[in-house]
């Protein structure tokens, strides 16, 4: 985990500043995230969690009258994934309306049943949903990540050269 925090802390997307203020601050919290588990639960417990966040908080009390942060903590865990959910299944619909040139809301109704469909069957269990995970960072992610990217840059530099091409020819 702080492997990957340290990872994280940089930036690689193309909509920050050169001294990356934008996306410096998540990896500062991804950091300190994984240092307060690693300090609260020690690093065995927190390699064998499944949500080390969540163990942590359930141990902290504030006063008498907050005796169960976890809680707050599940409950905002809750609301950030249904609108990650939320956008994910909006940028499916505008994406499948653009490839086959349809009305997005026309696109609305089968993204749903799709989406209900694939949480019910694609993995009924939490041991399953793991599964499916570690299978789909080592077949789907690189495709993803590596081999598409390679393929529309190819396609790019193609087309590039075509264009120079029939302007060469034509004056």
């Amino acid at each position: 985990m702080p492997r990957l925090s340290l990872w994280l802390s940089g930036c690689y997307c193309s909509e920050c500043t050169p001294t990356r203020q934008k996306c410096f601050p998540a990896g500062i919290v991804l950091i300190e995230v994984a240092i307060l588990n690693a300090t609260a639960l020690g690093t065995d417990i927190t390699e064998r969690s499944i949500f080390p966040l969540l163990s942590t908080f359930a141990n902290i009390q504030l006063s008498e009258y907050v005796q169960r942060p976890d809680v707050i903590i599940l409950m905002s865990v809750i609301i950030g994934d249904f609108f990650k959910v939320a956008l994910f299944f909006y940028a499916a619909a505008i994406g499948i309306s653009d490839i086959f040139g349809l009305p997005y809301r026309k696109t609305l109704l089968s993204c749903g049943i799709l989406v209900l469909l694939w949480s019910q069957i694609g993995t009924p269990s939490l041991s399953e949903h793991f599964e499916f995970g570690r299978q789909s960072l080592i077949y789907i992610h690189p495709l993803f990540v590596y081999i598409f990217p390679f393929l529309f840059f190819l396609i790019a530099l193609v087309r590039r050269s075509r264009v120079r091409r029939g302007n060469s020819q034509k004056t």
